[in-house]
Formats: structure tokens, sequence, C-alpha cells
């Protein structure tokens, strides 16, 4: 009983403060406070530098004031000042006539990993190419595993598994070339 009684006066409140005159009832004045706290929401610039204005891409944010999903090329978006982690990133570039697809997981965002949108501010971070190669070798008895991963510029790590005309792209090669050139071993990943 308490918890209705206490609904009647917060409607009783409502309905008392709307001006003479005009009777809107309190579901009228919830959403009104609603759309008016909406408009008054501080939008902010999110700048993923000069790849992102000419590459399109899909990115989703998770953020404390709302989740985005930003698509498209235009390299500038507004968005609420929050704090957000980037959750997935895809990048679609032309190369000689191909279309390739790179996709980014949260486990390797970089510095979107966590970054802020303050009021007032415009916020950078330079995203994709030029990718760096991060190679890693590892020797198991007499195996040696080598693998690779490709780093955007804030750092945010792509899946080599990348794509070309939306089919898995083939293995790249490699070559284990010495200070003098001498190419000690060459061959081609396997993905699995």
């Amino acid at each position: 009983m308490t918890g209705l009684l206490t609904l009647v006066m917060c409607l009783s409140a409502l309905a008392e403060a709307v001006p003479a005159g005009t009777r809107e009832t309190a579901y009228q004045r919830l959403v009104r406070l609603r759309r008016e706290a909406k408009a008054q929401t501080v939008s902010e610039n999110l700048s993923l530098g000069p790849v992102a204005a000419t590459v399109p891409l899909k990115m989703t944010l998770w953020s404390n004031a709302a989740h985005q999903f930003l698509q498209g090329s235009r390299g500038i978006w507004r968005l609420p000042a929050a704090r957000y982690a980037a959750v997935a990133l895809e990048l679609n570039e032309e190369d000689s006539g191909a279309l390739w697809t790179f996709e980014m997981g949260k486990a390797g965002a970089g510095l979107l990993a966590d970054f802020e949108i303050r009021p007032g501010e415009a916020t950078a971070v330079k995203i994709g190419p030029p990718f760096q190669i991060r190679a890693s070798l590892r020797r198991y008895s007499q195996n040696v595993s080598l693998t690779f991963d490709l780093e955007g510029q804030a750092g945010e790590q792509y899946r080599s598994l990348a794509k070309k005309n939306g089919a898995e792209a083939p293995e790249p090669s490699f070559k284990i070339v010495d200070g003098s050139g001498w190419v000690a071993r060459s061959g081609r990943f396997e993905y699995g």
C-alpha cells in the first residue's frame, strides 16, 4: 500500500506542477521532460583521423552515456560526452581493384579500449593504416611457430585473417632474412 500511496503523491505533484489552463497528463509531462533533457545532451566531436575520412568503417562503442554504432567514412562523428570503449571495428580499404576488410575485436583495441570525450573538447584518435606488422616467434622442441598481428595507428590490433572481396584472403607468405640478405627460411602462413 505504501508504494501505491507514493505513486499517487508523485502523480499529484506532477499534476500540480503543470501551469493552470494546460492540463497535461503525468505521462505527457514525463515524455516532455525526457525530450528536453535529450535536447540538452552535450555532443562533441570524435575524429578518427584521415584514414576514417576516406575508408568506410563500422565501429561499435560502449559507454556510460549510450551505446553507439558508427558507420561510413565521415571521419568525424558527434557523440555525447562520456567514457567509451570500442568493442568492434571493421575497416574496408580498396587496393588495386580489390576490397580488403580488416576486423578488430575488443581484446586488441589499443587506445580505443578506454577513451573519454569531454564536454567542450574535440577528441582525436588516429586509427587504421599504415599498419605495423608485429611478428612473434616461438620454439616448441623441434618446431617453430611464427605468428603475426596487424596493428593500427592507435595500437588497435586487427585479426590476421583479412578478407579480400568478401572471402578469406590467401595465406600470406614470409621470408626470414639475416643481416646480409641471405634467406634462412621462407614459406606461407597456415591458418588454424
